[in-house]
């Protein structure tokens, strides 16, 4: 997961996505929720966004990654897109979906408001991102002006080791709270 440097003409922020192991026996959500949150608040701190829009690769993405995806997770982070961040939810672009991102999105719509429902769209392989996104917000593999995902993907871990501090302190007042 990365945080595109550059905002769209329409100033939103711009996370990308993708599976660099597609072994669902290591496919964790709760981790990839958390950091995408994280990003946004990053974006949020630093530079507000007018809105933030992903971009998910969901190639070799299979039915085992299902089975490992919890209904009620998925309805609390996407209400939370939908309602809680601090930023306008504009939408989630899954790329290079298949059979198992189209059966994903319909399970989901018995949890998820319709709302954010039709902000989630499913592009099938051979779909071309720069139809949504300017080149100047794609990674190299999808023939955009940015570096490779390895580059930006440095660069990313770079921005939570950043706000390390923030992330400690952040967590020991929750704690405090929940006591």
């Amino acid at each position: 997961m990365v945080s595109i440097p550059n905002r769209t003409e329409e100033n939103l922020q711009v996370i990308y996505c993708s599976l660099k192991n597609t072994d669902s026996k290591s496919f964790e959500l709760h981790p990839i929720m958390k950091a995408s949150l994280m990003l946004i608040d990053i974006e949020h701190h630093t530079s507000p966004p007018d809105g933030v829009i992903f971009l998910a690769d969901m190639k070799g993405f299979g039915l085992f990654h299902i089975f490992k995806l919890n209904p009620i997770s998925l309805k609390k982070y996407f209400t939370y897109l939908g309602e809680g961040v601090p930023t306008q939810f504009k939408g989630m672009h899954f790329m290079n979906g298949n059979y198992f991102v189209d059966q994903l999105l319909s399970i989901l719509k018995a949890f998820i408001d319709p709302d954010v429902i039709n902000r989630l769209q499913v592009h099938s392989a051979g779909w071309n991102p720069e139809e949504l996104f300017p080149k100047k917000c794609l990674p190299k593999e999808l023939a955009g002006d940015l570096e490779s995902e390895d580059v930006l993907c440095e660069r990313t871990i770079q921005l939570f080791k950043d706000r390390e501090n923030f992330w400690k302190a952040e967590e020991e007042l929750r704690k405090s709270v929940l006591k």
